[in-house]
C-alpha cells in the first residue's frame, strides 16, 4: 500500500483501494461481502462508461442488481426520498454510488435511508443515531475532486426551503471507496480542470 494511502486510511473508516484498474476488485469484493441485492446509484453517463460497465455486466451474472440512474447535479432531498421510495421493499445489503460528489452523496443519504427505513426528509431534520449502518456502502468516484468517497457527510439541497442541508457523522461514511484514475480520463477537459481546481 502506497505511504500516503496508508497514513490517509488511519484517519478515516473507509476501506480504500487506490490504482489503475483497481475497479475490478469490485467483483472479489462484492463475493467477499456475500452480496446478493445490489443497489447501484449514478448519473447516465457513468453507467454508461464501457470500463465500469463491462464490470457491472459480470456482476450480474451472480447477484440481483437494482439501478437508479436520475442523479442531477446538486441533488436534492426530493430525489433521495425518491429513490428510498422505489427500492425501500427490496432488501438492498449493499450500495454502490458510482459518479461526481452528487452521486456520492446522494448514495450516502439512500444508504442510510434504506437502513433506518426513513425518509430521508425525516432523517434531515431529525436526529441520526450512530448506529452502525447494516447496509454496506462502496463508492467509486469518476472525478477527482470533491472527496465526497472519504467523507462524513451528504450535502442534498432542500428544494422547499432553497437551502442546502447535510447529514453528517461516520455512519454516513462509506465502508469501502474504490479509487480508479482510469475511470476520469474519459472526463471532457473543462470537467477535469474545473474538479482539479
Amino acid at each position: 500500500m502506497n505511504k500516503n494511502i496508508y497514513e490517509l486510511q488511519k484517519l478515516v473508516p473507509t476501506k480504500i483501494y487506490f490504482g489503475e484498474n483497481s475497479s475490478y476488485q469490485l467483483i472479489d469484493l462484492l463475493e467477499k461481502l456475500s452480496t446478493s441485492r445490489l443497489l447501484i446509484i449514478g448519473s447516465k453517463r457513468s453507467l454508461k462508461d464501457t470500463f465500469l460497465s463491462d464490470i457491472i455486466k459480470k456482476i450480474k451474472k451472480k447477484i440481483n442488481i437494482f439501478t437508479f440512474n436520475k442523479v442531477t447535479e446538486n441533488p436534492s432531498i426530493r430525489m433521495s426520498d425518491e429513490c428510498y421510495q422505489i427500492f425501500k421493499n427490496e432488501k438492498i445489503d449493499t450500495l454502490l454510488g458510482i459518479g461526481g460528489g452528487s452521486a456520492l452523496d446522494l448514495s450516502k443519504a439512500v444508504a442510510l435511508s434504506l437502513d433506518r427505513q426513513k425518509l430521508t426528509s425525516d432523517l434531515i431534520y431529525g436526529s441520526i443515531t450512530d448506529v452502525p449502518r447494516k447496509i454496506t456502502l462502496i463508492l467509486i468516484p469518476t472525478t477527482s475532486g470533491t472527496g465526497s468517497e472519504l467523507s462524513f457527510g451528504s450535502i442534498l439541497t432542500d428544494e422547499n426551503n432553497k437551502i442546502k442541508k447535510g447529514l453528517r457523522g461516520k455512519v454516513i461514511a462509506a465502508n469501502h471507496a474504490i479509487i480508479d484514475p482510469k475511470l476520469t480520463y474519459s472526463l471532457p477537459m473543462k470537467n477535469t480542470m474545473i474538479t482539479g481546481f
